[in-house]
């Protein structure tokens, strides 16, 4: 596995925006560019400590041609993974060119009661973070840009 770092931000500060306002963070990954290969892990964004991440969304404007899935969650500052899937598990990059959104997610009746994908409700990062996607499968061809809807709390 490698890591190909795309973040954009600062891990201790908030990152293109003044504080106490709702910002969008965005990444393009371009897979003809990068060629990340399968559990590839991409790193994001830099999420700062005391943000609430509304929602994750996901524009596919290339697709694979082939099998080509990627999960998007979170890695703590350090590198090491909290939940690789927490917002999409398996988008499918040859699916259909367009947008996915994280939210609303499925509740699943059990118990206790979960929602897919886990952060389908928005997480509150207590401690810095880094958003990533981790590739599934090997890519060459695929072109997606990654938005984080963030909420200081500071």
């Amino acid at each position: 596995m490698s890591v190909i770092n795309k973040r954009v931000g600062g891990a201790g500060a908030l990152s293109a925006v003044d504080g106490g306002k709702a910002f969008v963070l965005e990444q393009t990954i371009d897979f003809a560019e990068n060629g990340p290969t399968a559990a590839d892990v991409v790193y994001l964004f830099n999420i700062p400590a005391k943000t609430f991440v509304l929602g994750v969304q996901a524009d596919i404007e290339t697709l694979e041609g082939d099998t080509c899935t990627v999960d998007i969650g979170d890695y703590s500052a350090a590198g090491v993974v909290i939940d690789a899937d927490g917002y999409f598990d398996g988008l499918d990059l040859n699916d259909a060119v367009g947008d996915s959104f994280s939210a609303p997610g499925v509740l699943a009746e059990a118990a206790p009661p979960t929602y897919a994908p886990t952060y389908s409700k928005g997480k509150y990062y207590s401690a810095a973070s880094i958003l990533t996607m981790l590739v599934n499968n090997t890519s060459a061809t695929a072109k997606v840009t990654v938005r984080a809807v963030c909420i200081p709390l500071v």
